[in-house]
This record gives structure tokens, sequence and C-alpha cells, in this order.
């Protein structure tokens, strides 16, 4: 029987929904300590304007750096990572219950579940620690100059946005990968059980019409 278009994407929908409402806690951590962070503790984020590429990253790894550039490398790392632990925890149960439709509230089991699911965003992490530490000093290498439109987008801002629309995708993909294709490959064996004992009963009435 064909599946109505509801019920056939709706884990889609719901993953997508969840994926939304998951960026905007894990990104509004993120801008929150990064911005925050760069006002009490009085860090210049804009310190690498007008430097190469070569000479930042040399800036930051040699002893003698400019400590206003490590800082803002570490902030930036800081607020990736806690914007990242935010997504993670917050995503986690509605991607159990709601998209997933998991119903399985075993203590181990929800533990083992949610170290699973957290090793499968770790990948993830990591592309979002590179975008958000390491383009924002490339573009201060470009010789970019932030904009306003409603809000200033500063390198951090820009970077910030294209970090979530890539780790979005990824998370999706991955996601599918993992989870939808292994659920249409158990649905495919279930429907080829149901045939086959649906062929074994057509061909015992069909001897029996024989007969008749």
């Amino acid at each position: 029987m064909k599946k109505r278009l509801p019920d056939k994407y709706r884990e889609i929908l719901i993953y997508l929904v969840v994926g939304v409402l998951t960026t905007v806690v894990a990104y509004g951590v993120r801008l929150a300590v990064l911005y925050g962070g760069a006002a009490v503790f009085s860090i210049d984020l804009g310190a690498a304007d007008g430097n190469s590429l070569p000479e930042l990253f040399r800036q930051i790894f040699s002893a003698g750096g400019s400590r206003d550039i490590k800082n803002a490398a570490v902030l930036r790392i800081v607020a990736v990572t806690l914007g990242w632990i935010a997504g993670v925890l917050f995503a986690f149960y509605p991607n159990k219950k709601w998209v997933f439709r998991n119903n399985d509230n075993e203590r181990q089991a929800v533990r083992k579940q949610f170290w699973s699911f957290t090793g499968s965003r770790v990948g993830t992490y990591f592309v979002e620690l590179l975008i958000g530490v390491a383009f924002p000093l490339l573009l201060a290498a470009m010789g970019y100059s932030a904009f306003r439109f409603i809000v200033e987008f500063t390198p951090d801002l820009v970077t910030s946005i294209f970090s979530m629309v890539v780790v979005t995708v990824l998370n999706y993909i991955l996601s599918k990968l993992i989870v939808f294709r292994k659920k249409k490959k158990a649905a495919a064996e279930a429907e080829a059980e149901v045939e086959k004992a649906g062929t074994a009963t057509h061909d015992g009435n069909g001897g029996r019409d024989w007969t008749d």
C-alpha cells in the first residue's frame, strides 16, 4: 500500500524542524559566548585585520606572537565548543523521541544512545572548529570589511552563518546514511517477508482452484 505524503516524509520534516531549533540554540550560545566574552575580557576580535594568513598563524603559534590575536583565537575555540555542546545536549531528546520515535527509556540504553549520538556529531564539531577559527582569519587576511544590514556582519558572524549551513547539511546527510538507510533496509526485508508469505498462500489457493 502506498504511503501518504505526510507519513512518508514525517521523519525528514520533523528532523528539519528539530535541526532549525538546534541551530538556534547552538549558535545562540556560540555567539553569546563569543561577543560576551570579547566584551567582558576586552578581547579585540578584529586584531587580525591587515595581516597575511601565514603571519596570522605565526602570531598564534609562536611564543612571541600577538597576545590579542592569541586571545581572539582561544575565545573562538571556546565559543565553538560550548555552542556544539549546547546543540548536542538540546538535540538528543527531540531526535530520540520525535524524529526516530525511540521509546526505549531504560537507563543503560539511553546512555548508550546518547554517546552514540554524540559520537556521530564529533566529526561536524571539527568542521565547525575549522570554520569558526580559521575562516575569520582568512577573511581578515583578504581585507574583509564588516558591513551593516540590520545587524553588523562581522567576520565572525559571516563565518557562523556559513558554518551553520554546512554543519546542518552534514548532520542531515550523516543521519540519513546512518539511521534512515537502516530503517529502509529493515522495511524492505519486512515487505519481502510479507510478499513471500502472500505468494505461498496464493499458490496454495491456486492449487485448490485448479482441483475444483
